[in-house]
């Protein structure tokens, strides 16, 4: 369902590109190499930042750290011994971590908190967290998506994480239908050219 182009564009140092100059909430982020010397002159966000791996999404744990700004250069290099050679720098933005799918023709749209708690209208607008999460996904352009949001405050949640084809798990079945909807579709409206 998602193009290749659109899933390259996940990578993260495209996604932080891409986010960035369509102009969606987004915290402040630096990619760097993680060779020797090459990040002496970083210039960190306020606070605690997070240092995540810089090509593709997260592989396991240790792709994602939170870091106080002592603690960056040293994971930087910890990147570096695990062969990653680029990494992005981000500014951390306190507030409830929420997760959510979609699929692009609307049919679909789950949010839920990091613990699995459902999300109500008190922790985040949820028009304008759906709203947000489809402007990133058309800029990407994912048809099938997932990703992470910050409630910043509850009328601005911040986009932090986007990916192409998420687990779907708490919304399996309808995401499955959706899915398949959506390519049924795709190959209808092929089939009338």
């Amino acid at each position: 369902m998602n193009g290749p182009s659109a899933v390259i564009g996940c990578h993260r140092h495209r996604l932080v590109e891409t986010l960035t100059d369509a102009q969606l909430p987004f915290p402040v982020t630096a990619m760097t190499s993680t060779a020797p010397g090459a990040s002496d002159d970083l210039d960190l966000p306020d606070g605690d930042c997070w240092v995540k791996r810089g090509d593709v999404h997260a592989q396991e744990a240790a792709d994602v750290q939170r870091c106080s700004h002592r603690e960056v250069w040293q994971a930087i290099e910890g990147f570096r011994l695990r062969g990653v050679a680029r990494v992005a720098v981000q500014q951390h933005i306190e507030g409830p971590v929420l997760k959510f799918y979609g699929v692009s023709n609307g049919s679909l749209f789950h949010a839920f908190r990091e613990d699995g708690r459902a999300v109500d209208g008190d922790t985040v607008d949820m028009p304008g967290l759906r709203t947000l999460a489809f402007a990133a996904a058309r800029a990407v352009g994912l048809h099938v998506f997932g990703g992470d949001a910050v409630v910043a405050s509850r009328s601005r949640p911040m986009l932090v994480d986007l990916n192409d084809w998420p687990s779907f798990a708490p919304v399996r079945d309808a995401a499955a239908i959706a899915i398949a909807e959506l390519a049924q579709a795709s190959i209808m409206q092929r089939s009338t050219r």
